[in-house]
C-alpha cells in the first residue's frame, strides 16, 4: 500500500480498461484481485530464486556486483569531478 510504483500503476493503467458505462466499483476491483493473483506468485517465484541462487554461488562471487556497483559510483563521481562549469 506504500509503494508509489503500484499507486502510479493503478492510477494511470487500470482505468484504461474499465469501461464508464458499467459498474466501475466491481471492475476495479475484480482487476485489482486479478492483478495481485497475478503478483503474488510472481514475487514468491523471485524470492525462492534468490534465495536458491545465493546458497549456489560462491562467496567470492557474492561480492562482485558490490565491487562493480561501487567502482560504476567511483566513476559516475570523478566524471562529474572532470565537468567544467559552464
Amino acid at each position: 500500500m506504500t509503494n508509489p510504483k503500484a499507486i502510479l500503476f493503478f492510477t494511470a493503467l487500470l482505468p484504461q480498461f474499465v469501461t464508464p458505462t458499467s459498474n466501475v466499483f466491481r471492475q476495479f476491483l475484480v482487476l485489482g484481485i486479478l492483478s495481485i493473483a497475478v503478483e503474488i506468485p510472481v514475487l514468491l517465484a523471485y524470492s525462492w530464486l534468490a534465495e536458491r541462487g545465493g546458497r549456489l554461488l560462491p562467496r567470492a562471487l557474492s561480492s562482485l556486483p558490490d565491487r562493480i556497483a561501487g567502482l560504476c559510483l567511483i566513476g559516475a563521481g570523478a566524471g562529474l569531478a572532470s565537468m567544467r562549469k559552464r
